[in-house]
């Protein structure tokens, strides 16, 4: 066949961290009831212990089976000796201890207070496809794998039926705090869509933020705004852009203020591209970004909203704005000498980043300040690009062969639940954070002099939302001396009038046999996007050659790839008739 001491927190802590979804928690002694004997054999009755102390049979749910509040376990969850084995990887392997990811005090910890025995098996991090193949190719999965359902050769419900994956709803009595984190919000579509594959299909655990909201975007420059007299809010409409950009420029004798990357717009940001009401990111190996306008299906790199789009970031190019070397720049570290020389005035970084990135290099005065996404004018209502989300790349599957399903979901639940969340998202008290005088969390000296900065010191010794699962609270890394401008940058960026008409559910789905179809089509199609798109930007093709363009794309079965997902995007519809 193919096929996670009981430190207790104040409860203040506990109820303002699970504030957004409201409820508070229960627990119970999980016993089992082994029977009692009839009464003509004169026997006392039997309560025998059981080695679990699972969620099951201890929560309230509601007509939907949802839970209708957190869990808090009792600890340890486990008092057996089985071993779970856990496939995983890191970023920045040199700061594990030399005997591996396990000699963590964050996973020594994990252990001692869960009971649960896990034997870690970390891959690097660029050769996690690779071992999944060989893995899967052998029939010998580990009991717990993140990431490994981004490289299966099939549909996320493929690895399910084909028994590789288990579906996690199927164990909903050993989850709760997962499904609670996934329902609690009715309004909140993405994050039910993204957990629920189907209404009774999961098939991952997948990391989970405490609030809502869009953690990268770009910033300026502030102390370059400073020298010619303006701050980040003048900043509204793509005129001001281009007058500020022009500038700093001339004035400040910078010779390209904007490094751009390839990608053109940042895929799942997406900060320039929506003013034109288009996703207009080159998407390296995959399709272009899908959305939908008036009830039809579109795709970016393809529309006269693309074209509008790309005869834009040419104006500022033969302005001398973008850096005639930009399609050479990946990400923000491939222009790192020119950040540090005070040539960049504008780029993406993640909001914890923003502290650390002032000041930068060889320049003590360098402050970024956050900007606003460009309108084409003020008062633009976005209808693309702005959802926020509180579900994250990180995940973990289970596989169908483990010998104890119910143990390895409950592991993985554990981290959601109140004190569980806490452990992860802080580790254990006395590496990353500790009490200050007044009894408040705050960062260890440790954590903030730590060389990778507060935010990836964080991402190393507890939980990495990049890979892990869990629900990580999304104040963890301001909680220090400064920390406070992370949370002033977080509503600056997630300030802005949205309305996300345009955007494309997340629960279309398309079938297994339409998603076949489309593989066979997207990749001679994402090839020519990522070899022929981005010429416009920067002269190498002209703009009376955009047409020729489109109908070669058109010739390369984009209608048919259109046609296959307005079908599932009309089945979506129809089924929320239902």
């Amino acid at each position: 066949m193919k096929r996670k001491l009981a430190l207790l927190l104040a409860c203040v802590f506990i109820i303002a961290l699970f504030a957004g979804c409201g409820g508070k928690t229960s627990s119970g002694d999980n016993k089992t009831d082994a029977g009692t004997a009839p009464p003509d054999e004169q026997e006392t009755d039997v309560i025998e212990e059981s080695p679990y102390n699972f969620a099951k049979g201890n929560f309230e749910t509601n007509e939907k089976g949802y839970p209708v509040e957190p869990y808090e376990y009792t600890l340890p969850i486990s008092t057996t000796d089985e071993v779970l084995t856990y496939w995983t990887s890191t970023l920045l392997p040199q700061y594990l201890p030399e005997d591996g990811y396990g000699a963590l005090d964050y996973a020594i910890k994990l252990n001692e207070l869960t009971g649960i025995n896990i034997e870690y098996q970390v891959v690097a991090y660029n050769t996690m496809g690779e071992s999944f193949s060989t893995m899967l190719a052998a029939d010998d999965l580990p009991d717990m794998m993140n990431y490994a359902i981004y490289y299966y050769p099939g549909s996320f419900k493929e690895a399910v039926e084909d028994e590789y994956f288990i579906n996690i709803w199927d164990y909903r009595d050993y989850c709760p705090n997962y499904i609670y984190q996934a329902t609690c919000d009715p309004e909140d579509t993405r994050t039910y869509e993204t957990i629920f594959y189907e209404d009774n299909l999961i098939y991952a655990f997948y990391i989970m933020w405490t609030e809502k909201y869009q953690a990268t975007g770009k910033v300026i420059r502030g102390d370059y705004l400073d020298k010619i007299g303006l701050k980040n809010t003048d900043l509204v409409t793509w005129d001001d852009w281009f007058e500020v950009f022009n500038r700093i420029k001339t004035e400040l004798d910078i010779e390209y203020p904007w490094p751009l990357t390839n990608p053109i717009d940042v895929v799942g940001t997406y900060w320039t591209s929506p003013s034109f009401d288009t996703l207009g990111s080159v998407a390296m190996g995959g399709l272009p970004a899908v959305y939908v306008k008036d009830g039809q299906v579109c795709f970016g790199n393809m529309t006269e909203r693309d074209l509008a789009y790309m005869k834009k970031m040419n104006e500022f190019y033969n302005a001398g704005i973008i850096d005639p070397n930009w399609a050479n720049y990946g990400n923000s570290f491939d222009f790192s000498d020119k950040t540090a020389k005070g040539q960049t005035v504008i780029m993406d970084l993640h909001e914890s980043e923003v502290p650390s990135a002032s000041p930068t290099g060889i320049d003590p005065n360098c402050r970024w300040e956050p900007l606003n996404r460009p309108l084409l004018y003020e008062g633009q209502v976005l209808h693309l690009g702005g959802g926020k989300s509180r579900v994250d790349m990180g995940n973990t599957s289970i596989s169908a062969k483990c010998e104890n399903i119910p143990l390895a979901v409950t592991w993985c639940d554990f981290s959601y639940s109140p004190f569980g969340s806490f452990y992860v998202s802080y580790g254990p008290e006395g590496v990353l954070w500790e009490y200050d005088a007044d009894g408040n969390i705050t960062s260890t000296e440790f954590a903030i002099n730590h060389e990778m900065g507060v935010s990836w010191a964080y991402m190393i010794y507890a939980v990495n939302s990049i890979i892990e699962h869990g629900l990580e609270d999304t104040t963890r890394k301001t909680k220090y001396p400064g920390g406070e401008r992370i949370l002033e940058v977080r509503r600056f960026w997630n300030t802005y009038d949205y309305d996300g008409a345009y955007e494309f559910p997340v629960g279309v789905r398309l079938t297994d046999e339409e998603r076949e179809f489309v593989n066979t089509l997207a990749g001679d199609i994402s090839t020519f996007i990522s070899e022929n798109y981005s010429l416009f930007l920067d002269n190498t093709k002209a703009f009376s050659e955009w047409d020729a363009y489109v109908a070669q794309l058109y010739d390369l079965g984009m209608q048919d790839i259109i046609d296959t997902y307005q079908t599932a995007y009309d089945r979506y519809l129809e089924s929320k008739k239902n």
